[in-house]
């Protein structure tokens, strides 16, 4: 069940994620393609379910002056908000992800994988170090319970987190965000 919702009458659900504002009846799906109406409930099949994970540089993002020179290990999940024409991964951003091959991966697994990267590079003097998660590829607002729950662990744990997006949300979710990461790079889409 997700975070950001309200029910309404009838079983009819509100996400307030962001200014698209769906009102959802009975399996009706969201804009994003990530939450659905079950019951009354608003529910996501983007737990713990990415569809992208790959080490590359932190300006890959891009963010100026974020662990300058280390790997990152980013993470995408399915689905998007947004329509852009010009999207570089829409194969995934413009699909649901129950319908991407995808991997089993919690927030204990994907910071235990920042951790053994850290460990495996600790003695080859001329590896990147790897310190960060990092959202990008899709728009982390469409999984934002998942992105959330491993912002959350990785900083219990003193691991870095960053997020590329459009900040396409409402108001209250922009400022629960900037709570739980270190890092954003906005871009401009449309």
């Amino acid at each position: 069940e997700v975070e950001f919702y309200r029910p309404k009458a009838n079983k009819v659900v509100h996400c307030t994620v962001c200014p698209f504002d769906c009102h959802l009846f009975e399996g009706e799906m969201c804009r994003c393609r990530t939450r659905t109406n079950v019951g009354g409930k608003l529910l996501t099949p983007a737990w713990n379910n990415p569809c992208i994970l790959r080490i590359d540089p932190v300006e890959k993002m891009p963010l100026n002056h974020f662990l300058p020179g280390e790997e990152t290990i980013f993470i995408a999940v399915g689905g998007c908000m947004l329509r852009c024409l010009y999207c570089q991964n829409w194969q995934q951003s413009q699909q649901q992800p129950q319908k991407l091959k995808t991997f089993d991966c919690d927030a204990g697994t994907a910071v235990a994988g920042v951790r053994a990267q850290a460990k495996a590079r600790e003695n080859d003097p001329e590896a990147k170090r790897c310190r960060a998660i990092a959202f990008t590829y899709t728009e982390p607002g469409a999984s934002l319970e998942y992105v959330k729950a491993v912002c959350e662990r990785a900083r219990a744990e003193g691991v870095h987190t960053a997020l590329a997006s459009a900040m396409f949300y409402n108001e209250h979710v922009m400022r629960d965000i900037c709570r739980w990461t270190d890092g954003i790079a906005a871009a401009l889409k449309g």
